[in-house]
């Protein structure tokens, strides 16, 4: 892998939360067709003013959590290039990114499994406040970690999990 490949490798997380943006889509959907529909046939009419309030105010709190949630979920995938984006389509150059972090896996799935497909939690953590996690491969986390090197970034790793069987760095 060189800054000049015309390629851009894409890590996949291994438990990604697919449910959570449409879950809060539909949540969203629902609050706003019951306000509306309480609106539509006047039941907020025959509410006292303090209550309307209350229900305007709780729909746009309720409105801002569900934005603030799904703005945080957890990514799909990321692709590392000249930057690193993560779906859905965030980018973040090398110079935002403070230091890439690995653990080993909290589920540790491998261990039950026939085939043990070793995994690890990918942490990239942003300079400003924040950070990235997946699950990976421990080979696709060899990438992440080399694309790392490349650029200049902090790496740490606890419990020497990329080192582990299947070779070297």
């Amino acid at each position: 892998m060189h800054p000049n490949d015309a390629v851009a490798l894409s890590i996949r997380n291994h438990r990604p939360s697919r449910p959570t943006g449409p879950l809060i889509l539909f949540g969203l959907g629902c609050l706003l067709a019951g306000l509306g529909g309480a609106w539509q046939i006047g039941l907020l009419d025959r509410l006292p003013t303090p209550a309307g309030v209350f229900l305007a105010a709780l729909a746009i709190i309720s409105c801002g959590v569900l934005s603030l949630t799904l703005t945080f979920h957890p990514v799909r995938h990321w692709k590392l290039g000249e930057a690193l984006v993560a779906w859905p389509g965030r980018e973040y150059q090398p110079g935002d990114i403070r230091e890439v972090a690995f653990a080993p896996d909290p589920a540790e799935d491998y261990d039950d499994s026939a085939t043990p497909a070793r995994r690890c939690d990918v942490r990239a953590r942003l300079r400003r406040r924040g950070e990235l996690r997946l699950i990976a491969s421990v080979g696709d986390a060899r990438r992440v970690r080399d694309w790392a090197v490349r650029w200049g970034i902090a790496v740490s790793e606890m419990g020497q999990v990329l080192d582990g069987p299947g070779g070297g760095p």
